[in-house]
């Protein structure tokens, strides 16, 4: 008589099982992608390689044990369904071809740790059946069973490649009877957690706030208390910046002047390049992304990991307090442009609604050359120099007589609060994480062009005095930083904290003919 054992060994050192989980082998340990490996966004998931993966540690160890009563010449063999698992002689793929079910042998009289990854989501619990069949080399006739190990594969998804303190959503799916735990790892910490069920599957998902970066950050997932936790990894990238002197925002009124067009305060006259009147300026002193395997150097590494996936820069909205004009001397009626006591990203008409970046159609322009938007897709960098330039100017109501109306304007009321960001951003777009800008610095300033509309033809101007608040510098929110979420044409906080006070705020048209007209 003879007998055999298989068994799962959790990866968390837990006791062996017949009953273990896989985790889908879809994440990019060795760092490869489709096309250029230099820019290319297009992540190789590990499960797609057929062969060697450096830095592989997402399989699971199963365990055969020696076959009790066998003798020299005995052979095992494995029989399983190929669509959702595979099986490998190593912990990396290494070693050979996979396994195939019910062709490769080994010798029943010595141990075997074999690895199995995980290729698709299982459709029940147990669904994949493993049997350890051995021959006798005494005996004819068919292979018999000794012993049968069940997985089940699982999946979790999120973004692989995220910014310094940045919060994303995790998700991880499992069939019916699964019941997931998070816990947190290295850089990470799990602010929320909810999960339900339907389909005949079970969804869990948790919100993970990420550290300061520059290191391969890790959360925990336990797909049933049988169990035990598997690591996950991310790539987090340090995009750190400095508050000194190199971080504020300066405040010049005093170029101001009307446009020949009397359609309200601007800063373009006749056509020419307008003067700043704000200048903004962020001092990023290091840009460090997590380690990976160097290809052109094996055996070394390198901090890029997740640093070609990071783009940052200066996000603005704009909150219109006062936007209307006074006809008549003294004024009798007031025209008031519609958008008035709303809010908007303050943005080109380029960008929208691709992104929120201001000026980001251009990103080379404004002072001294640098830039108001980075991507270290195109270039990588260690540190740079974020500048924001602004210069208000757009219509406020219309300078002829309203309807049924002779007089004339006298008094325009323009006055704008602003509020100006640093933010870092992933282009990772698992779980929408492309969708979530993260606040890093913030500063807010005012704009008024409020004055009386002088005499004389439409070109001569008008006197006014601009106020501006004083030169302050650019400084974090209290707390952890928080999100805003963009999805093409409306922002909103993903989550409050200080300052995260932005509501419904939205894309702001050029013009507008539906001024609304009142008695004074």
């Amino acid at each position: 008589m003879v007998s055999g054992d298989i068994v799962a060994l959790p990866t968390d050192g837990s006791d062996p099982t017949h009953h273990g989980w896989v985790a889908e082998n879809n994440d990019n340990d060795n760092y490869n992608f489709y096309g250029d490996q230099n820019t290319s966004l297009d992540e190789v998931e590990d499960r797609y390689d057929l062969g060697q993966v450096a830095g592989e540690d997402d399989l699971v160890a199963i365990r055969i044990d020696p076959v009790s009563g066998a003798v020299d010449g005995d052979m095992t063999m494995l029989s399983f369904p190929m669509a959702n698992i595979r099986i490998w002689r190593t912990a990396d793929k290494g070693g050979g071809s996979p396994i195939i079910s019910g062709i490769a042998t080994f010798d029943a009289t010595e141990p075997q740790t074999l690895y199995v990854e995980g290729l698709n989501l299982s459709s029940t619990v147990d669904a994949e059946k493993i049997d350890l069949k051995f021959q006798s080399i005494n005996a004819a006739g068919l292979p018999v069973t000794l012993d049968t190990l069940f997985l089940t594969v699982y999946e979790v998804t999120g973004a692989l490649n995220v910014p310094s303190y940045s919060q994303h959503t995790y998700q991880a799916k499992g069939p019916a009877g699964a019941n997931f735990q998070w816990a947190a790892g290295t850089g990470s910490t799990i602010t929320s957690t909810n999960g339900n069920a339907a389909g005949g599957f079970v969804t869990s998902v948790a919100t993970i706030l990420w550290g300061e970066g520059g290191y391969q950050g890790t959360f925990k997932v336990k797909p049933s208390d049988t169990d035990g936790f598997t690591p996950h990894e991310v790539n987090v990238v340090m995009v750190r910046f400095v508050n000194d002197g190199d971080s504020q925002l300066t405040l010049d009124g005093s170029m101001q002047i009307q446009r020949p067009s009397k359609y309200g305060v601007g800063t373009t006259p006749d056509g020419t390049k307008p003067p700043f009147a704000m200048y903004g300026r962020i001092k990023v002193a290091e840009i460090k992304g997590a380690p990976v395997r160097d290809p052109d150097h094996p055996g070394q590494w390198i901090n890029v990991g997740g640093q070609k996936f990071i783009d940052f820069g200066s996000i603005q909205t704009v909150t219109i307090d006062n936007l209307h004009g006074d006809f008549g001397t003294p004024a009798t009626i007031r025209v008031t442009n519609p958008y008035e006591g709303q809010s908007f990203i303050d943005l080109h008409p380029n960008n929208a609604p691709k992104q929120p970046w201001y000026r980001a159609e251009k990103p080379t322009e404004d002072v001294d050359g640098k830039r108001g938007y980075y991507s270290l897709t195109d270039d990588p960098a260690t540190s740079v120099l974020v500048d924001m330039v602004d210069s208000p100017s757009f219509d406020c109501v219309p300078y002829f007589s309203p309807p049924g109306s002779t007089q004339t304007v006298s008094f325009y009321s323009e006055v704008l609060k602003f509020t100006s960001y640093f933010a870092v951003h992933t282009k990772d777009p698992t779980n929408d994480a492309n969708k979530s800008y993260t606040i890093r610095a913030s500063a807010q300033w005012d704009w008024n062009g409020s004055g009386t509309v002088g005499p004389g033809p439409v070109l001569t101007g008008y006197i006014y005095t601009p106020s501006f608040g004083v030169n302050q510098r650019i400084t974090s929110p209290t707390g952890p930083n928080y999100n805003l979420r963009y999805d093409g044409s409306i922002i909103s906080t993903d989550f409050t904290k200080p300052n995260a006070d932005i509501a419904a705020v939205k894309l702001l048209s050029v013009k507008t003919n539906d001024w609304i007209v009142r008695n004074l």
